[in-house]
């Protein structure tokens, strides 16, 4: 079955939006194993199964995490990990750095 096709466990529109809403609310540990989480490279937008953005996310390759503030976290660790890597993961991690500042710059907007 083509992912693109494949809609999976739907979220509430309402749950959805209060957890894209509030920073302290927590993704559950089914929304998790659904595939639901904050996607980075779209700007902590909350994406799950059956969703184009899935498709193109490399999140699903870390770690999972309840909310916004634990995957920039993950990823700032990740960076300073990765300060002696090669020259192409540097720029993949410089990327991934750039959308989650971005991101957290939005949330302290508010």
């Amino acid at each position: 079955m083509n992912p693109i096709e494949h809609t999976g466990p739907q979220m509430p529109t309402d749950r959805w939006r209060a957890l894209m809403a509030d920073d302290n609310l927590k993704l559950t540990e089914e929304e998790l194993k659904a595939g639901w989480h904050f996607c980075w490279e779209f700007d902590g937008l909350l994406v799950g199964p059956g969703m184009m953005e899935q498709e193109f996310c490399h999140c699903l390759e870390m770690p999972p995490v309840l909310n916004k503030q634990e995957r920039a976290a993950q990823w700032m660790e990740e960076i300073a990990a990765a300060l002696d890597a090669n020259t192409k993961e540097r720029k993949r991690l410089l990327s991934q750095c750039v959308a989650a500042a971005k991101a957290i710059k939005r949330l302290n907007d508010r």
